[in-house]
């Protein structure tokens, strides 16, 4: 309510304060920060204000005055002229996004038979979420084209979330929507006094009134906005569409208040014992308290005493190292010679050295001053912590007598590090990629996702980035000899074929350009045969690694101690996902490389299917990449899909069993079962339609084409599209009677609504029937 006060009140002060204001009489609307106002001028100088007018509902003596009328929506969709796209291209307009953007979500729904899919607003910008965090006051994002959009604005103070449903033109390429948020949580009551007819407006526990609406039929001014199909209000929609778990606070903070820990920092008198502390914890830093105001020493106990309460109501039940980074030394006069020797020559300063006594980190500050560096949840410590790997790759590569293992396992400290809030890390948290394939009045899109790498080791989060990156510790070895050093590595290991987890981490993130070369010079390589040596590698020993895994996998739920404060589980993610990552980032730049290239990547990826189980997108990204490369001959993208299709039906009698163990193996990729075999069927159907429309006369391909396409039917028996495709082939293959019998069920099958692909079927159909097709 106070917001809206002050609103009104800037609107009264700029009133009264413009020079010589030309106000007409009458009536004036507005819709100020999404809160409709409306103002009433009359003779003498006379005004009337009032907001929040809209619909308004009666239960007994109450009256309910909401501020939006049915069907409105805090968006509006305007639909901009834009060059053709595949997604629908959609910018957020707001001024207060970094205020109101989290609770947004959009959902997607195909047709009028299908459920709708909700997600974020934050998963669909992924790395530039932290945009929320600035004034940003455009966001643009992708979309998959769809014939409804849903928005949802979740209120706050646990007030519900209000729905828009809106009908989408496929035709439409850009979006532009103006997000406005509503005040729904303010619930404004009336009273009529049955004796006076007075009509009260009350807030909450307020008895006297606050504000009388009176009616206006002034008409709404005409404008170009989408109106929304439906604008529904439900209480519970963030719980009851997966994005809230119910909370059972009573219990948490019972068993916090039972806990019986105590955390306590190691009292440290010089600087030799101060070393020692953390001699044998390679993982924590020293933090030495540089202060000479008359309070420091003062200042320093008060934060040991905070930062203890701190810790012991994180970790609660026992001590746990996961939460444990740093110890504090305060300087004395008898340190002079140590500040000397490390030049720090400020007054205030925090130096932060290694378990060796290196300097990693030092700033200007004082404990006071910026606290919020030692938050356990928000802390400098990832940025030290990567620094200090780049001190010991340093002096490993420096070192003559270090070996290849020496060597690796510094590698490894990098690429097990956190890349640090201003840093990309778009290889992390992948988009959503539309595969584009041939497409036809019977042909269904069919899209993929490119699988989240690493997503639990690599993403960042919002921890505190350092204002003073300058006073961290700089990499000083080229990247010449990095490069050099790796190709040692894995030229060990492809010959020598030993089982290395490290060594197989590292690949991994090199491969998807998030390992140690983007970390240490931020740079993205293009595929080289180093990748190809290392993806002999994983394939030579892919079933060992997919055990080593599982093991990974167990023993870090094992590790899973606490549900509100838990340790940080190290999740392996599965080889077979960070290979598909990255193929099919490979393949997205698929033109930008040499014939020689493709040709091998297009093989390993091949390679990579047959050993993990054929994963129908990715073996949909391959056969389009097939596709591409020989556009006048598509006799490889014919016989690639038959033994695809040989692999499968080879298996067991029954397709839908083999189509079964498929999907257990692979189930991970896929939303649900129907999900996994509508995936299959929509590939089936792309490819045989492909012999159709291609006007393909090979005997054996139409052949073939006729068992895919069989085969989708086997698992989707009355869809209209696939029963056209078949259709189509019984005829080509001249087995007209069959051909027509199926044509006809295809038109059966179809929505009666569907008028237009009735006619178009049924315009086949007489083809068929009159031989003229």
């Amino acid at each position: 309510m106070r917001k809206i006060f002050n609103l009104l009140a800037l609107l009264i002060v700029t009133l009264i304060y413009s020079q010589k204001p030309v106000l007409e009489q009458g009536v004036y609307r507005s819709n100020v920060k999404g809160q409709k106002v409306m103002l009433k001028v009359g003779e003498d100088n006379n005004y009337e204000m009032s907001f929040l007018y809209g619909k308004y509902t009666t239960q007994n003596d109450t009256i309910t005055f909401k501020n939006m009328t049915s069907g409105e929506s805090s968006f509006k969709i305007k639909i901009n002229e834009a060059p053709f796209s595949s997604t629908f291209k959609i910018k957020i307009l707001t001024e207060y996004m970094m205020y109101f953007g989290s609770n947004i979500y959009i959902g997607t729904q195909k047709d009028d038979n299908t459920i709708v899919e909700f997600k974020s607003l934050e998963e669909y910008l992924g790395k530039n979420a932290s945009r929320f965090r600035n004034r940003q006051k455009e966001i643009n994002i992708d979309v998959e084209k769809t014939k409804y959009l849903y928005f949802v604005e979740n209120n706050y103070e646990g007030k519900g979330s209000t729905i828009s449903k809106f009908q989408i033109d496929l035709n439409a390429n850009e979006l532009e929507i103006t997000y406005e948020p509503s005040f729904n949580i303010l619930e404004l009551k009336g009273l009529i006094d049955p004796e006076t007819k007075k009509l009260s407006i009350l807030e909450g526990l307020n008895k006297n009134p606050i504000f009388t609406f009176e009616k206006d039929g002034t008409p709404e001014t005409k404008n170009d906005l989408l109106k929304p199909l439906q604008v529904v209000f439900e209480k519970d929609w963030l719980k009851n569409s997966g994005f809230a778990e119910p909370e059972d606070t009573t219990a948490f903070f019972g068993e916090r208040e039972a806990s019986q820990y105590n955390f306590k920092h190691t009292n440290l008198k010089n600087y030799q014992d101060a070393i020692k502390s953390i001699e044998k914890t390679p993982t924590k830093f020293l933090v030495i308290v540089v202060d000479n105001s008359k309070d420091g020493k003062k200042s320093f106990d008060q934060f040991i005493k905070e930062d203890e309460m701190q810790l012991s109501r994180v970790m609660r039940r026992q001590y746990n190292s996961m939460s444990d980074h740093f110890n504090y030394y305060y300087a004395t006069d008898k340190d002079k010679a140590l500040l000397d020797g490390l030049k720090i020559k400020d007054k205030s300063s925090l130096v932060f050295l290694n378990s060796n006594g290196e300097m990693v980190y030092h700033t200007n500050a004082t404990l006071k001053e910026n606290p919020e560096l030692f938050q356990v949840y928000n802390s400098v410590y990832d940025e030290i912590n990567k620094a200090n790997a780049k001190l010991k790759l340093d002096k490993i590569t420096a070192n003559k007598k270090a070996t290849l293992p020496d060597f690796k396992k510094a590698l490894f400290d990098i690429v097990t590090t956190k890349k640090g809030y201003n840093n990309d890390y778009s290889d992390v948290v992948a988009d959503t990629v539309a595969v584009g394939v041939s497409e036809d009045y019977d042909t269904m899109a069919v899209d993929t996702t490119v699988a989240t790498v690493d997503a639990v080791e690599d993403y960042d989060g919002d921890y505190y980035h350092v204002n003073d990156p300058e006073n961290l510790y700089a990499f000083k070895t080229s990247k010449q000899v990095i490069a050099q050093k790796w190709k040692l590595i894995v030229d060990f290991y492809t010959k020598n074929g030993a089982l290395d987890d490290e060594f197989i981490q590292i690949c991994k993130k090199e491969l998807n350009d998030s390992g140690f070369t983007f970390k240490l010079f931020e740079e993205k390589k293009q595929v080289s045969d180093l990748d190809f040596k290392i993806l002999d590698y994983i394939f030579k020993n892919y079933e060992a690694i997919l055990k080593l895994n599982d093991t990974a996998k167990i023993q870090s739920v094992d590790n899973y101690e606490d549900e509100y404060y838990p340790k940080a589980p190290n999740l392996n993610t599965d080889i077979s996902v960070s290979l598909s990552s990255f193929f099919q980032k490979q393949l997205s730049n698929y033109d930008k490389l040499d014939n020689a290239t493709k040709n091998k990547l297009v093989n390993y990826y091949k390679l990579f299917m047959k050993l993990s189980g054929y994963n129908i997108s990715d073996f949909n990204t391959y056969l389009q990449k097939i596709d591409e490369s020989n556009p006048t001959d598509k006799s490889f993208y014919y016989s690639e899909f038959e033994d695809f299709y040989q692999t499968i039906i080879s298996k067991n009698s029954s397709l839908i069993e083999s189509l079964d163990e498929m999907y257990a193996n692979r189930k991970n990729n896929y939303t649900d079962w129907d999900d996994f075999k509508n995936s299959y069927t929509r590939l089936a159907n792309t490819v045989a339609w492909n012999v159709v429309e291609t006007k393909v006369n090979d005997k054996k391909i139409i052949q073939n084409a006729i068992n895919w396409s069989e085969s989708s039917l086997k698992v989707d028996k009355k869809n209209a599209y696939y029963l056209d495709t078949l259709a189509q082939l019984y005829y080509k293959n001249n087995e007209r009677e069959k051909a027509i019998v199926t044509e006809q069920k295809a038109i059966e099958a179809i929505e009666i609504s569907n008028i237009t692909l009735i006619n178009e079927y049924k315009e086949v159909l007489e083809k068929m029937k009159n031989g003229t097709y």
